[in-house]
């Protein structure tokens, strides 16, 4: 008998093992190549749906990344109208068979090639498309936005161009029916200096000119005919509007300026030969002031006529409206409409005027005060008030017939209403009582 030769427990336990690991290798490479086969190959109900679908993936599983050579050959087999490309792998006949990493094996398949080309360009117009619609979209906010603009632009060009408007109106208000009494009796100091005014040379200032009316058609005629006047007012609307109107005039020209600054130009001081203000002074807060800035304006020797209100009976309905609970937010300020003098209750305003005039500088050759009337008719007077009033466009639209009305009844309860005859009819008229403050001065020759 042939010796047996006993193997030990140890030696047995590994047999064992190597043999269970060759038998369960070798059904791992059988289950893998059972599964390429399944994946590769499509089965007939695989091709009968394939052939319905066209151009549809045959299976979701695979990979749809196109491979050009690589790790082994391909091959191409063209089964019921589908092209499979199958990538070899080396070692797959021989020794131990292993899958093939995801990278290096791919299967791609693809159904008609029409189909290929007909949703790549599908995909191509459906991106041109929405590219399109987004540029479009894109255009079409630029567009709004121009448009938006432009509207901006018109709705603010049309405000200022009511503003214009408006101030205009108010300037051709304020001529026509606000100034009928400022007209006659400036004409009336004219008249009366008229030899003092004829030998006014050089360069002429007419101060608080307003809309420049009177400068124009009374003023200018009389002076002589190589004199220059340069209209000064703080308004700027009117200075605006005194410009435009009367822009064709080579001997006029008008300017803004604060009569009251405490700091006069350097290049306005002693530019002026002579000096006229009409209807404006009183309406200074600090008349001094503003005759030292006329002091300062005037070259030496220079001349100057000046006429303005000592007292107007209709200014006190002011004061009284202020105590109106309903008015009394808007009529803060209303002693300052009210004429200097009278504001202060002067005594006597012409000797008041005249130490001013003196403590200035200047010497005086006329001072007077005159006693005035002007009649108003209802109406007449209405359009005076409106033309005249700075509190109006203070208030609220719902508020300014009221307070107009209010303002009316007012200086007709300090005045008497006195019936006079017309050429046409009897008709009721309110006369307005006043008095002037006229002073024609010179600044001394020597003056530093």
């Amino acid at each position: 008998m042939a010796n047996r030769v006993e193997i030990p427990a140890c030696r047995q336990l590994e047999h064992k093992v190597h043999d269970t690991s060759v038998v369960e290798g070798n059904a791992h490479e059988q289950k893998v190549e059972e599964e390429r086969r399944r994946a590769e190959i499509p089965t007939e109900k695989e091709r009968e749906a394939g052939k319905r679908r066209g151009s549809e993936q045959l299976c979701v599983k695979r990979r749809r990344t196109r491979t050009e050579g690589g790790g082994g050959e391909v091959g191409k087999l063209r089964r019921g109208g589908w092209l499979t490309e199958r990538v070899s792998q080396p070692g797959r006949d021989g020794g131990r068979a292993t899958p093939p990493p995801p990278t290096t094996t791919t299967t791609t398949t693809v159904g008609n090639a029409g189909g290929c080309r007909e949703r790549t360009d599908a995909t191509r117009s459906s991106t041109e498309k929405a590219n399109g619609t987004e540029s479009g979209m894109r255009e079409s906010g630029r567009r709004i936005g121009r448009k938006r603009r432009r509207k901006r632009e018109f709705q603010r060009e049309t405000k200022r161009e009511r503003e214009k408007k408006r101030i205009m109106e108010m300037a051709e208000d304020y001529v026509n029916s606000g100034s009928n009494m400022q007209r006659r009796d400036t004409q009336d100091v004219i008249d009366e200096f008229s030899c003092e005014l004829s030998n006014m040379r050089g360069k002429c200032l007419d101060i608080g000119s307003g809309p420049g009316n009177i400068t124009k058609e009374l003023l200018l005629p009389i002076l002589p005919h190589d004199a220059e006047v340069v209209g000064v007012d703080i308004s700027q609307p009117m200075v605006n509007y005194a410009s435009q109107k009367y822009s064709d005039e080579k001997r006029l020209s008008f300017v803004v300026l604060d009569i009251e600054t405490s700091e006069l130009p350097s290049d306005q001081v002693e530019q002026y030969d002579n000096a006229v203000s009409f209807y404006c002074l009183h309406w200074c807060n600090d008349i001094w002031r503003a005759l030292e800035n006329i002091y300062k304006l005037l070259r030496p020797n220079g001349k100057m006529l000046i006429m303005f209100l000592g007292y107007h009976s209709g200014f006190e309905a002011y004061i009284r409206l202020k105590q109106y609970p309903r008015y009394q937010s808007y009529l803060q300020d209303a002693c300052r409409y009210v004429p200097y003098f009278q504001r202060r209750m002067c005594k006597d305003v012409r000797a008041s005027l005249r130490k001013m005039l003196e403590d200035v500088g200047f010497e005086i050759l006329h001072c007077s005060k005159r006693e005035k009337s002007y009649h108003y008719s209802k109406q007449s007077l209405k359009n005076h008030v409106c033309a005249v009033n700075p509190f109006i466009k203070r208030l609220p639209d719902d508020m300014k017939d009221e307070f107009v009305d209010n303002l009316l009844s007012e200086i007709m309860n300090q005045n008497v209403l006195t019936p006079l005859k017309s050429k046409n009819s009897l008709q009721e008229y309110l006369i307005l009582r006043y008095y002037l403050l006229i002073a024609y001065v010179q600044k001394p020759p020597s003056a530093v």
